[in-house]
């Protein structure tokens, strides 16, 4: 009787739902010799390029989507060196949002549609914090990539000598999410086992120094109104 029981619960359960695919974020350059960086946190002499990745996206798709924030420590003012938004001290033109592979790497990218689309970025500051969002849609659905690690985009915040201080600061800079839509436009979101990497904090406790950077808890849902 058991075990009718149980053959029977088979047949009524659904199938079980894919594993979330997981993000991975880190500081990043695409080199001829490596993809693979477990840097959580550096100093500005060493750059600032943030690699957002992702591993076990078993699911086809249609677009994906990352928003990222970057923020003071301890809820300080975000030096000028960090505004790249349209009122701040750089400007958007200067971000560099890298979402191809480069000649001759050898690093997997989530991009690979013969239609080359074009990614939509946005950049805002609220007052206290940098907002940058991405959204690249895929056209015709993209088959899924179980197996193996993809870049999704580097997004390069160049700091040249123009006057825009505090470039050595403390800074949080963190992913808020990772997201990606189904065929039936639904969207499925990646773990985030990395949420925060920090800049020139390291020895301050590295990303445990941004724990005072409160959370927007309305920030998913913001965006899920965004892209529906």
């Amino acid at each position: 009787m058991r075990l009718r029981l149980a053959l029977l619960a088979c047949l009524v359960l659904p199938a079980a739902a894919h594993a979330a695919p997981v993000a991975r974020y880190t500081w990043q350059l695409e080199t001829l010799v490596g993809c693979s960086r477990e840097v959580s946190d550096q100093y500005v002499q060493d750059g600032a390029n943030v690699g957002v990745g992702v591993t076990g996206l078993a699911e086809p798709f249609t677009a994906y989507a990352f928003d990222l924030e970057i923020a003071a420590q301890d809820g300080q003012p975000l030096p000028d060196a960090w505004r790249y938004d349209a009122q701040g001290c750089r400007g958007s033109s200067s971000v560099l949002w890298k979402t191809h592979p480069s000649p001759g790497s050898p690093c997997g990218w989530l991009y690979d549609m013969s239609s080359s689309p074009v990614p939509a970025t946005t950049i805002t500051w609220d007052g206290a914090r940098l907002h940058l969002s991405y959204l690249l849609e895929a056209g015709t659905p993209a088959d899924p990539f179980p197996a193996g690690e993809f870049f999704v985009a580097i997004v390069g915040l160049p700091l040249p000598a123009d006057g825009c201080a505090g470039a050595d600061d403390p800074t949080c800079f963190l992913l808020r999410s990772l997201r990606f839509r189904r065929p039936d436009g639904s969207w499925f979101e990646a773990e985030r086992p990395i949420a925060v990497i920090t800049l020139n904090a390291a020895s301050l406790d590295g990303p445990a120094a941004c724990a005072a950077v409160p959370a927007r808890a309305a920030s998913w849902g913001e965006v899920k109104g965004a892209y529906r």
